[in-house]
């Protein structure tokens, strides 16, 4: 409701919309009123609930021409009453019928039970003994359910009166209680959004304004955070980073485990940096340790690791320098292969295959995924007789594969792909993203098996430039490792012309 004249003011006018007020009541669900809802929704709510009964109870809205009535019912009370009357004649006429009065014929009728009555459609009903719909009836059952149904109407008048009177008193209490919030609507209440100004106590229009407001740069710091800022973070990477050799041991950068080559979200550069991080102090504390002109500088031992599918053995490969003057001690290296949710696996490494170079193999454990990259690290001492020194041993091993070769094409709208699968148990995923490689748009994943893999990305935009890419996984899992871009155009939609057409027209004037 809109603010009104009122005389319940003191400037004569409502200062507040009933927009602003909520019932406060309980919930009415027989007109599908809530707690909550504005007065507004309730007086509307109520008046429309009202204005259907009155619409039921109008006696305008019934045809009584069949009760053939000299004094018409001018109300719905009086209705009820000459459907009552006319019903008791009946049933007066019913008894004479039977008990041979009149109209009756001495009882010879076959009338009122024998008498068939056509059902109207709203007393027709489902016979429970044989499931068929029940038409007709004798002339007794149907009185008898004519007079339940009067009965129920009377009931349901009854309670919809109730109902009104019901509706009328709450009404009446809702105008009081939208009086008495207009006239305090003043005073309103302070609350505490300290975070927000520094105090304890601010009124509550303020504060709804200032939270406002503070959504409003909240969400702009957010979408900033999600777009070009957090875009161009990740394309900060060092260049060359993947291929980059690590600091400490052998190997690049991207064979390290967990290694995410292509970081696309924060998550995943965070990830990559720490791994860096890791390599870095690794190093340092290396040179910390074997500084300056310490014997220990020229220790250093590399580590290679190869992998016989066909003898099922790993072999490791070590190089590097021993100076003179040093011996190990212990003279076993002792190494440990990891991998992301094996449970470990210990070796111990003679001394003769660290100095001679000689390879070392070993039968994997059988929960080693040898398919999935891993990785063999520990520390080899040495002593001289001022000094002992250490170096880290370290080697990631990574399966390789040569990226399959990926056949594109398209047209309008869309860009179909095709390459043939590497091994039956590797898992591929085929990624589509726009020109620049800032956003992923689509990506679908196969599972492993021989022969060509085939696949579309549907509903793009015309002539527009994308880029695919295949990303494998030779374990079979979900950790992929992706192949170069392929860029691929879709076509210009072309322009059909209108169809045309020639009329003739022959007008003929008649005289």
């Amino acid at each position: 409701m809109l603010p009104t004249k009122s005389n319940h003011t003191k400037d004569g006018c409502v200062t507040t919309s009933s927009n602003c007020v909520i019932w406060q009541g309980p919930d009415l669900t027989c007109i599908n009123l809530c707690k909550g809802d504005t007065v507004s929704d309730v007086v509307a709510k109520l008046a429309t609930e009202l204005c259907e009964i009155l619409d039921y109870v109008n006696i305008s809205a019934y045809d009584l021409s069949c009760l053939d009535l000299s004094v018409q019912p001018v109300s719905f009370d009086q209705l009820i009453q000459v459907i009552i009357t006319r019903l008791c004649n009946a049933e007066t006429a019913i008894d004479n019928i039977g008990s041979g009065g009149s109209g009756g014929g001495g009882g010879s009728s076959v009338c009122p039970d024998d008498c068939l009555i056509n059902l109207p459609s709203c007393l027709q009903y489902i016979n429970d003994s044989t499931g068929s719909l029940v038409i007709t009836t004798s002339l007794t059952d149907f009185v008898q359910k004519l007079g339940v149904k009067i009965c129920e109407l009377q009931n349901t008048v009854g309670i919809q009166t109730d109902t009104i009177e019901q509706i009328a008193g709450d009404l009446e209490s809702l105008e009081t209680t939208v009086t008495i919030i207009q006239n305090s609507i003043g005073n309103l209440p302070n609350v505490n959004i300290n975070c927000i100004t520094g105090t304890t106590a601010t009124q509550l229009d303020d504060a709804v304004e200032l939270i406002a407001t503070t959504l409003c740069e909240l969400e702009t710091t957010v979408e900033n955070l999600g777009g070009d800022d957090v875009t161009q973070a990740l394309l900060n990477q060092c260049p060359g980073l993947n291929t980059s050799n690590v600091l400490v041991g052998s190997g690049t950068m991207q064979q390290i485990d967990g290694w995410i080559t292509n970081p696309t979200t924060v998550a995943e550069s965070l990830s990559n940096l720490w791994l860096t991080v890791c390599d870095i102090r690794t190093a340092v504390g290396n040179i910390l340790t074997n500084c300056c002109s310490s014997i220990c500088n020229g220790l250093s031992i590399q580590l290679e690791i190869s992998y016989n599918s066909i003898s099922n053995l790993v072999s490791l490969s070590f190089t590097g320098n021993i100076p003179s003057g040093l011996t190990a001690n212990p003279l076993n290296t002792v190494l440990t292969v990891s991998q992301s949710g094996f449970g470990g696996q210990t070796l111990s490494i003679p001394i003769q295959n660290i100095i001679n170079g000689a390879a070392y193999t070993f039968t994997p454990s059988n929960s080693l995924n040898v398919l999935a990259p891993f990785s063999i690290s520990g520390t080899f001492y040495a002593d001289s007789t001022e000094t002992s020194c250490s170096t880290s041993v370290v080697s990631i091993y990574t399966p390789s594969a040569e990226c399959p070769v990926l056949t594109l094409s398209s047209d309008s709208s869309t860009v179909d792909y095709s390459f043939t699968s590497i091994s039956t148990i590797t898992n591929y995923q085929v990624q589509l993203w726009n020109s620049t490689q800032t956003t992923l748009i689509s990506a679908t994943s196969h599972s492993g098996t021989s022969g060509p893999i085939t696949g579309t990305f549907s509903l793009l935009n015309s002539g527009t430039t994308y880029k695919v890419r295949i990303g494998y996984d030779l374990s079979g899992g979900s950790n992929y490792t992706y192949c170069p871009y392929t860029q691929i155009s879709t076509t210009v939609l072309a322009c059909i012309p209108a169809n045309s057409a020639t009329a003739t027209f022959n007008i003929i004037f008649g005289g």
